[in-house]
């Protein structure tokens, strides 16, 4: 079987919704490979600070590349990096973006994916192909229906206690009609 020219991240998705520990899936059997390196980010600027998780010198076709311990961070909206570095010094990266976590809020209806836009750039002794792969995500969490608000609850306490109250009057009233009954 052929190398390929790039490596790839089949899984997950862009817009994805991750949680708990997953599986990174893709191929880092490419030419000249050397290693990789397998990476997060939050999903915003330019810049983005990447935090490599998984290292290994191992190719890989169509397999599992990193698990990736999604409760150790905050949820939020994260990007996937696979690094790959060449013999000759160079590095091809493949970018995952909008990847939901949600560990600890509501997941949100998966969005569609669109095609995969392929950039390349080039600096002097270094060559990266990237794989960028866009999917707009909202970063608005839907809001609970079944979700009690403070104010709510003081509504509910103080109906509670009057309709007690009322209760308490009502019954009081009858034991007095029943007992004057019985004295007159």
């Amino acid at each position: 079987m052929a190398q390929a020219d790039h490596p790839e991240i089949i899984s997950p998705a862009p817009g994805a919704a991750l949680q708990g520990t997953v599986s990174i899936i893709g191929t880092t059997d490419i030419n000249n490979f050397s290693y990789y390196e397998v990476a997060f980010a939050y999903d915003e600027g330019e810049e983005p600070g990447w935090f490599e998780f998984k290292s290994a010198k191992k190719m890989i076709r169509d397999g599992e590349l990193a698990a990736w311990d999604t409760t150790t961070i905050a949820d939020g909206v994260y990007m996937l990096r696979l690094r790959v570095h060449l013999e000759n010094g160079d590095t091809k990266d493949v970018v995952v973006r909008g990847l939901r976590v949600r560990n600890y809020s509501a997941i949100e209806t998966n969005t569609p994916q669109p095609a995969a836009a392929l950039e390349s750039t080039s600096a002097p002794g270094e060559t990266t192909s990237v794989v960028t792969q866009n999917t707009p995500v909202s970063s608005d969490v839907s809001s609970n229906p079944a979700q009690i608000t403070p104010g709510q609850v003081t509504r509910f306490l103080v109906g509670g206690a009057l309709l007690t109250a009322v209760g308490f009057v009502c019954v009081g009233l009858f034991f007095s009609m029943r007992y004057s009954k019985k004295r007159g």
